[in-house]
């Protein structure tokens, strides 16, 4: 039999098993409030869903108008008139 808590898929948050599977939220609370603020973060960040892959930048396209000025383009048509 195995010593670890957690199934094979849960590897990472392994170490904190032991400290933090507890039977219900009052505990898991109550263990919270003891613990030291340097283990916390730890915690938190393999509880963290990883970041998305980003996107690649889109090309950049010509614009027909400028977005400085939104009264450009009505300016340009009256002219043209």
């Amino acid at each position: 039999m195995s010593d670890t808590l957690l199934p094979e898929a849960f590897a990472e948050p392994e170490p904190f098993a032991a400290t933090w599977c507890l039977a219900t939220e009052p505990e898991r609370y109550e263990r919270r409030l003891a613990s030291d603020m340097t283990e916390l973060p730890a915690l938190y960040d393999v509880g963290r869903c990883p970041e998305p892959a980003r996107r690649p930048p889109e090309p950049s396209r010509p614009t027909t108008h400028d977005h400085r000025d939104p009264h450009a383009r009505c300016r340009r048509e009256r002219c043209t008139r």
